[in-house]
């Protein structure tokens, strides 16, 4: 079953064009809508949007519960291409019986410089923890679900960017899509 949706869905690696009017709609988007998921579907679509926003040859990898979709985990990995770089976007969902979504999303991307020098353009006012070495999490006091991780590699740093939100929708559930 998976290699039927991947295989539909990657046959269009681009988000197509929708009529006059509509915006964008990802391949991320199209994928859940294709296996099923409807409860968590505006989470998934709203940081999927944000995130793959003017990004170019999106493919995505899937794994969901093919007998009940809509009442299961959703997790996808979606590759992408972004002002010319590699990023993934790794998007998990579960649904409650409430009609609320757990979200867990994560950005991964990476930046030739030294991750110290990413962290003094891009994290002003985060406090560091070092995590292990090479590894740190960088933390805002008024983000609590929010952590930005910087991990020193040869060549650069990896930067993963990750969001938890219990609940979804609630009135703090807009800072899932701000990436």
């Amino acid at each position: 079953m998976l290699c039927i949706v991947l295989c539909t869905v990657m046959a269009a690696p681009r988000a197509q064009t929708l009529p006059s009017g509509k915006r964008d709609e990802s391949v991320l988007a199209r994928a859940a809508q294709t296996v099923g998921i409807r409860q968590c579907f505006p989470a998934v679509d709203q940081v999927g949007s944000r995130v793959l926003e003017g990004s170019q040859r999106q493919d995505v990898v899937l794994d969901w519960n093919h007998i009940t979709p809509d009442a299961a985990p959703f997790f996808s990995l979606t590759g992408f291409q972004a002002r010319g770089n590699p990023e993934l976007l790794s998007l998990s969902t579960i649904p409650d019986n409430a009609g609320h979504c757990a979200i867990l999303a994560e950005q991964i991307s990476f930046d030739a410089g030294t991750c110290a020098r990413v962290a003094k353009e891009r994290l002003t006012g985060y406090r560091a923890t070092p995590l292990v070495a090479a590894i740190t999490v960088y933390t805002l006091p008024s983000r609590p679900r929010e952590t930005v991780t910087l991990s020193d590699v040869e060549r650069g740093c990896v930067i993963v960017r990750r969001q938890v939100e219990y609940e979804w929708p609630t009135s703090s559930a807009s800072t899932v899509a701000r990436q």
